[in-house]
Parts: C-alpha cells; sequence; structure tokens
C-alpha cells in the first residue's frame, strides 16, 4: 500500500488518506516523502528518468527510495518509540512486501527499492557513521544492481562477468534463438524465482 508519493513536478507532497491508519503512519509517511523532497531539491536527481526501464536507473531509484526509506525507519526509531533495530525493520519489509496480492514482478520490483536499496544505504551509512557515502551515492549512483545486492562492493570497480549456463545440450535441435538482453543480477533472481513460485 502506497500512504504518500512525492510530487515532483509541483513540488508537494501527497498524501492517501484511505492507507494512513495512525497518526504514527502519517508520521513516518511524510519523513519519507520529505527526504524525497529536501533530496530531489539538494541533489538534483531527476525523479522524472527513474522510471526508464534499464539498469541504470532501476539502481538509481534503490538508491532514492533506499535514503528515503533509510531516513523513515531512523525517524521511526528515534522519535516513534520503536525499539526494533533498523536493520531488521529493513529486512522485515521484504517478506510483508512480497505477501502482497500484486503482481510477482511489481512486488520484485518494490522489494529492490525500498529493502535492498535502504539496505545498500544503511551499509554505506554505518561504514563511515555519517551521509557521506550516501551524498556519492545520491550524486553518482552505482549502475548496476550488483552493486546493490553487494554493498560493501561500492564504490569500487564493478567489472560484469558473463555468465555460461551450460544449456546446449538441453536444448533441441529445432528452437530457434528470439532475442535477448543483458540482465543484471536483480533481474536474473527474480526471472530465476519467479520459475520457482509453482514448485
Amino acid at each position: 500500500r502506497i500512504g504518500g508519493a512525492f510530487d515532483f513536478p509541483r513540488d508537494r507532497i501527497i498524501i492517501v488518506p484511505a492507507a494512513i491508519q495512525t497518526r504514527i503512519q502519517l508520521d513516518y509517511t511524510l519523513a519519507h516523502e520529505l527526504t524525497h523532497a529536501l533530496e530531489s531539491q539538494h541533489f538534483n536527481l531527476h525523479l522524472g528518468t527513474l522510471m526508464r526501464p534499464s539498469e541504470a536507473s532501476a539502481v538509481h531509484r534503490a538508491v532514492v527510495e533506499g535514503t528515503a526509506t533509510l531516513v523513515q525507519d531512523r525517524y521511526q526509531n528515534r522519535y516513534l518509540g520503536d525499539d526494533i533495530p533498523i536493520d531488521q525493520r529493513i529486512e522485515g519489509a521484504r517478506s510483508l512486501i512480497a505477501t502482497n496480492p500484486g503482481a510477482y514482478a511489481v512486488n520484485a520490483e518494490a522489494i529492490f527499492d525500498y529493502v535492498d536499496g535502504a539496505l545498500f544505504v544503511h551499509n554505506l551509512y554505518q561504514r563511515t557513521g555519517d551521509w557521506r557515502l550516501v551524498d556519492r551515492a545520491l550524486r553518482t549512483p552505482p549502475r548496476q544492481s550488483q552493486e546493490i545486492l553487494h554493498a560493501d562492493s561500492w564504490p569500487g570497480a564493478s567489472g560484469v562477468q558473463p555468465i555460461r549456463l551450460g544449456l546446449a545440450s538441453v536444448l533441441r535441435h529445432h528452437w530457434r534463438w528470439v532475442g535477448g538482453g543483458p540482465a543484471g543480477e536483480e533481474q536474473a533472481l527474480v526471472i530465476l524465482l519467479a520459475g520457482n513460485l509453482g514448485s
């Protein structure tokens, strides 16, 4: 459920009253959306480009949503009496999102944005004890999902290694190649896990 959104073309925060049931939910939703507003103003995030169908856009979106989620959870912990450790709160959202009745691909994207992105940002914050690395990621975001999923490797050289699946022996002679394209680690995980859903 979406409780709010930052309407960046109009510089306003939209609250969805039907999704907000308590004052605490309103407060942490505002903390999340205000983070978007302030970071957009300070870092010129080009929020309109984050929905482009590319690995780089998805990774950039995960950093943006990750910072807002981390600030929301830190606010909840500091001011709203939430005593669950922040990393556990973030990780706990994984199962909450996964059980949403929505489409599998939509839930997987939300998990990458709000959980994996937040864990990435939390890792950066924990390393220095301040926002320096987080600010750097907002200014020059990672380009590949493996950098989000393996936060300790960022910043650094992120060489992409091609993966050979060794499928030649199981392919039928009458099958033909119909297309392809690059997939980052996050996309590959989503595809592979989707194949296990009915198992």
